[in-house]
């Protein structure tokens, strides 16, 4: 991920640049960022990073390769040595817990895998799905849905998380026509409610940046639900990724609407 985050700076420099605008201050951001993040505390499992030959990990000597490209005269200031990312400290390694074990999401995992496969191992069709049978099941599983509440021993991220999987799963098997947009609205509001973009901002923009991508990246008709349902959304990280989509639109086609 590291290297392709260096990537992606590079890129917005040169575009940067070819619209003439200094790029001093987004490198120095991204400078920042890495040595508070190499600086500071670690988990065990990521404390010993392979290096280079410099001692450096090799995304910092990437990123120091496009500082000797784009910024040459500002090497000096710019380049990051090996005594700026030395952590003394470590933490105890990251804690991994098992999702869907609890009995009510072992439920809803089940319910969720029969909305999909049905009694059989393939992926039900748009056709199958319009019997009776299938949208009564449907509509129970939302009632239940609508009304779980995590169970005490379950923490509130991990809440989230199962959440917004049960969201995105129902998202990609119920047919737009059969409240698959009303679906999508109701997550996108589950989102910009949630505490977590407060509390957890990293994970929770991983759901909103998933959701996001899939939607803007399909030619089908949910994905103008998504880009209204975002603008329409009460947060400002959801409306400017509506925004930026819109002007994307606009640029490769000024003569159309987003």
């Amino acid at each position: 991920a590291w290297p392709d985050s260096t990537a992606q700076l590079d890129r917005l420099a040169l575009k940067c640049e070819s619209l003439g605008i200094d790029t001093k201050l987004l490198f120095k951001a991204y400078r920042k960022y890495l040595t508070k993040f190499l600086s500071g505390d670690r988990c065990m499992d990521i404390k010993n990073l392979k290096l280079e030959e410099n001692g450096l990990p090799k995304f910092v000597n990437t990123f120091n390769k496009v500082m000797q490209e784009r910024l040459p005269s500002q090497n000096q200031v710019y380049i990051i040595v090996v005594e700026e990312i030395q952590s003394n400290s470590s933490k105890e390694a990251g804690k991994y817990r098992e999702f869907w074990q609890a009995t009510e999401t072992k439920d809803f995992l089940r319910r969720l895998k029969q909305l999909h496969f049905g009694k059989g191992k393939t992926l039900l069709s748009d056709e199958e799905k319009e019997s009776e049978d299938w949208k009564i099941e449907l509509s129970n599983f939302l009632n239940d849905f609508e009304v779980w509440q995590p169970s005490l021993d379950m923490s509130d991220i991990d809440a989230f998380h199962h959440k917004c999987s049960v969201y995105e799963s129902l998202i990609s098997v119920v047919p737009r026509k059969l409240a698959g947009a009303d679906i999508s609205r109701k997550y996108v509001v589950f989102l910009y409610t949630s505490n977590q973009q407060f509390e957890h901002p990293s994970e929770w923009y991983w759901h909103v940046y998933n959701l996001f991508t899939a939607a803007d990246k399909s030619s089908d008709p949910q994905r103008l639900v998504m880009i209204e349902a975002f603008s329409a959304a009460n947060n400002p990280v959801m409306n400017l990724m509506a925004e930026f989509t819109k002007i994307k639109a606009l640029a490769a086609n000024p003569t159309s609407k987003p």
